[in-house]
């Protein structure tokens, strides 16, 4: 074979590529070769990464929840361009946001001095992940690590529930650290409120930073 004189048609792979797939060994298919999604835990279902913007209150990840996965890994990094204002998530379906007040959370922080606070709701219209945070990107805004759970073959189940840790520097002057230990869901069935996105929201003002990836947990779906 002459340079150069190999590509996808001589290879005799048996379906047609997708970016990002990678070839694969698959003596039953034709040619032998097969394009397929790379093997892992976790695959990427959407992300954001707004740096230095300071345009907009809150920010969305539509079409990140599927059918595909039952569970999901979220990680948020968030500094508001205003301190003192929380950080808040709500449910979205496509266009349409859930702001009904059927968001039930709580949570529990320790700060670095020895305080100990908490939030709690059980009829809002969002959750609360953080609140005071410092908009200092010196003392590191806010981070988050949560699992979401969605049952979709359950229809009768809660649409949306949510567990997980984080940490934020609050406004005081020494922007104290605070550990989180956050839990909630959307207090309504899956064939009621359907969820397939994610919207972040700054408690005042606009966001400077926003960074975040959401990841589906293979082999999750019933």
């Amino acid at each position: 074979i002459a340079n150069q004189a190999i590509n996808e048609a001589k290879m005799q792979i048996s379906n047609a590529p997708t970016n990002g797939h990678f070839l694969s060994a698959q003596s039953g298919n034709s040619g032998g070769l097969t394009w397929a999604e790379a093997g892992g835990t976790l695959v990427q279902t959407g992300s954001m990464n707004y740096l230095d913007t300071n345009d907009a209150t809150s920010y969305t990840v539509t079409d990140c929840f599927s059918t595909s996965y039952d569970t999901y890994l979220i990680t948020v990094y968030y500094l508001p361009q205003n301190d003192d204002a929380y950080l808040g998530m709500r449910c979205t379906d496509g266009s349409t946001e859930h702001a009904e007040s059927l968001h039930a959370f709580g949570s529990r922080y320790f700060d670095e001095a020895g305080g100990v606070g908490s939030n709690t709701a059980t009829t809002a219209t969002y959750f609360k992940l953080a609140d005071s945070v410092s908009n200092r990107e010196l003392d590191g805004g806010a981070t988050y690590t949560l699992w979401v759970t969605l049952n979709r073959d359950r229809t009768s189940s809660q649409s949306f529930r949510y567990h997980g840790t984080g940490m934020f520097n609050d406004s005081t002057s020494s922007g104290r650290v605070n550990a989180v230990y956050v839990g909630g869901g959307l207090e309504s069935a899956e064939s009621t409120d359907n969820v397939t996105g994610i919207k972040f929201l700054a408690g005042a003002g606009n966001i400077s930073i926003m960074k975040t990836k959401i990841y589906g947990l293979n082999g999750s779906a019933s």
